[in-house]
Parts: C-alpha cells; structure tokens; sequence
C-alpha cells in the first residue's frame, strides 16, 4: 500500500460521540482543495438536490479547538514555495519540519487538502531523506498519522531502514532517534528488539532527565546535559512500550525530573520552551499528569506571539514553525503514538418532503429519494469522501472530493 494511492489511507472513518459537529468547511477550503492538489482534481457528475442539503464536517476534535486551529492556519502560511516549510537556516525544502507540520495538522483535523498535500510531496523526499533509522521513524510516524503504510512510504520500506539498524547497533548514540525509531516500530505494530529498550533506558539519568552528553564546550571533559525536548521524546518511546518493570520505573523517574523541574510559570527552561513544553508536556499528559499549568502558558505565548503560532523565544512575538509543529501537540492532546488524521466524512442530505429518506446525490431516481437506503433507521447515511481508485501516481489530495451536494453547505462560513 502507497501513500501515493487514494487507497493508502483509511477507506471509512467512524463518528466518534466526543467529536465537535460545530466546525464547517470554508469556501477557502474548498478552494485550497483545487490549490494544493498535485494535479486536477477529479470531477463528481453528482447533481445537487433542490433543497439545501444538511451536510456535517467531521474531523479531529483537539483539546483546545480554537487554539489548535489559529495554529495550523500559521502553519499552513508557512507553505510558501510549495506544500512544505522550508528550513529557517538555509531556505531550502526541509522534510523534516514538513513531517513534523503533517502531525501537528491532522491533530489538529484542519486545513486537511494541505495536509494530505504535504503528505505526498514528503513522500517523495523518503528516498533522500530517510537515510538513518532516525530519519526514517520521523516519517514512519507521519505515514502511520496519515493511515498509510510505513512499509511503503514513496517506494521506501522505512520500517525495513528502522529494524536492519537496530539488529546491528540497538543503541544509536542519540536518544532523540532512539526514541523515533522506537515510536514508529509500536505505530506500526512492530515488535521493538529488546536491546534497543535497554539502550534507551541506560542513557537515562540518575536524575531521571535524558539529554545529551556535551563534548564540545570543552572535550576534555565531555557533561551530560539535561533537556526537557530529550526527555518528552524518550517518554513517549518509553509510553508506547508493553508494561514491564524497567519500563515502568524509567516513566516515573521521567515524569519526577519533570515534576522537580517545572518552573512556577508551568514551562520548562531550555533554548525553545514552547517546543520543550509541547514534547514533554504532551509526553506527561499521554503518561496521566495534570499539565493544565503547561497548557495555560502555552496559551498564553501564542497571544503573545500574536494570537497565531507559537514562538521560539520565551515571552517571543514572532511565531515559528517548529515550535508551533512541536507545541501544537500539547494544545492538541495528543502525542506522536497517538495522533491520527481524520477524513472529513460528509452525512447526506434528507429529503426535505421525507425527513427518514436521505436523499444521494447521486441516486438515480428521479424524484431525488434514495431508494438504496433499507436501513430503515431513519437516520442520514454517513460515508467517508470517496476512494477514487486512482492509479499509485493520484495525489492524495483526490481523497478530498467534494461532491456537489456538499458544495452548497461550503459557503455557510469559516469553521469557527
């Protein structure tokens, strides 16, 4: 299954009951559907019912909706040359951040033709990009969070990349793609080697931090440094992991240096606190901790960023991308073993002269009732956006069909 094919992602999405039926597609969105395609879209011969169809937009329902939508719309600002962020350091195409965009967006359950969008243009980055077992858990989490498969991600097996390296060397030397490598293999319902769950807990430390070892302040007396990003990352890994009692106390040792070093404005000290605060915090709330502090002052530095994305900088006012990918985890609610992209699934229509009957647009029979419908439950059919069936070549934006019916609800407004 590729990511290149409609095919490759959930072909029926079910209505959760805590899902937020108040969000409605703009005709801006319905515009970004034609903008952010690979290629033409294509075309529905669906004929729109007389009476102004009932259609419901489902999606992700993050923690702080609102929050979590200004967000992504700064993050979508952000694909300027292309359907992908470029890097902050040289400009050029960054598949790295674009991977960690495709997460936080589809928690986020906006902007979803940018994000499928993304998808494949990243995609066709795996072959350059995923050449280490870091890499490639990086975008075997974004394969999974899209529905696809991480087996075939642009042609590239990156779960074949992630567990031919760590039969070889289980401890990586970076606790960072230690813990990507780790996170995918769960995602994709992969055994993790033993040995490579060891490598991560031994670099935990005494303290229970996870960092990294600075050899370049001064070599000859290389420190362990403790950081808040390192320890969100190797939290989820060690989250994801079955329960076993090495497991259970690295979690809360991690969980008790994060306790001890959360300071009173409910943030953790490092080089980008909003980045730091989303990892950890969102790692802590996967793990059962009370963040609410931490949600609150992430709040608060997206107003102080403007009210959009989030900033680098403590107390910052410019928004940055990687910290608002990063810290739209904690807005969220969710963590890279759990985000997970939601197509919009579009209800029929009723029959405006029979409430039970919904009506297909594409029915056809004339008198616009749907005489397939022998549910007998009186209730709108819902189905996912079509499978298009398209060759491995279509872009995954096809999966964003909008039949006509649909088309007339798209003018009621922003999503609010």
């Amino acid at each position: 299954m590729s990511l290149h094919s409609a095919a490759s992602l959930k072909s029926a999405v079910s209505l959760k009951s805590k899902m937020s039926l108040k969000r409605k597609v703009t005709v801006a969105g319905f515009a970004a559907v034609l903008a952010f395609s690979a290629q033409a879209l294509p075309s529905v011969a669906h004929a729109a019912p007389a009476a102004a169809p009932a259609v419901r937009f489902i999606a992700a329902d993050p923690t702080n909706p609102a929050s979590t939508e200004k967000a992504a719309d700064y993050l979508v600002s952000q694909f300027v040359d292309g359907p992908f962020l470029t890097s902050s350091f040289t400009g050029d195409p960054d598949p790295s951040g674009t991977a960690d965009a495709i997460v936080a967006l589809a928690a986020s359950g906006t902007h979803q033709a940018e994000t499928l969008a993304a998808t494949t243009w990243l995609a066709g980055q795996a072959s350059s990009f995923a050449t280490n077992p870091g890499r490639a858990g990086k975008l075997a989490i974004a394969a999974v969070t899209m529905g696809g498969d991480p087996t075939d991600f642009g042609g590239v097996d990156l779960v074949s990349i992630i567990t031919t390296a760590l039969a070889a060397t289980p401890d990586l030397a970076d606790t960072f793609a230690q813990s990507f490598a780790i996170i995918a293999l769960g995602r994709a319902g992969v055994d993790v080697p033993q040995a490579a769950v060891d490598a991560l807990i031994a670099s935990q430390d005494a303290s229970g931090a996870f960092g990294y070892v600075d050899a370049w302040t001064d070599p000859d007396n290389p420190v362990f440094v403790s950081s808040p990003d390192t320890t969100g990352m190797a939290l989820m890994a060690l989250t994801s992991l079955p329960t076993s009692d090495a497991v259970t106390g690295s979690i809360a040792l991690a969980k008790a240096w994060a306790a001890d070093n959360l300071t009173a404005g409910g943030y953790w000290d490092a080089w980008s606190p909003a980045n730091s605060a989303g990892l950890l915090g969102s790692a802590l709330l996967e793990a059962g901790v009370d963040v609410t502090d931490t949600v609150s002052w992430m709040l608060a530095q997206q107003e102080l960023a403007g009210g959009t994305g989030l900033p680098a900088s403590l107390d910052g006012t410019d928004p940055e991308t990687s910290a608002t990918a990063q810290g739209m985890l904690l807005l969220a609610g969710v963590t890279l073993n759990t985000a997970e992209f939601s197509p919009i699934v579009i209800t029929d229509p009723v029959d405006p002269e029979d409430p039970t009957d919904p009506v297909d647009p594409g029915d056809s029979d004339t008198d616009g009732t749907d005489t397939d419908d022998t549910s007998g439950s009186g209730s709108p059919t819902t189905r996912p956006l079509p499978d298009t069936g398209d060759s491995d070549s279509a872009p995954l934006g096809a999966l964003l069909l909008i039949t006509a019916a649909g088309a007339a609800a798209l003018a009621a407004g922003r999503r609010r």
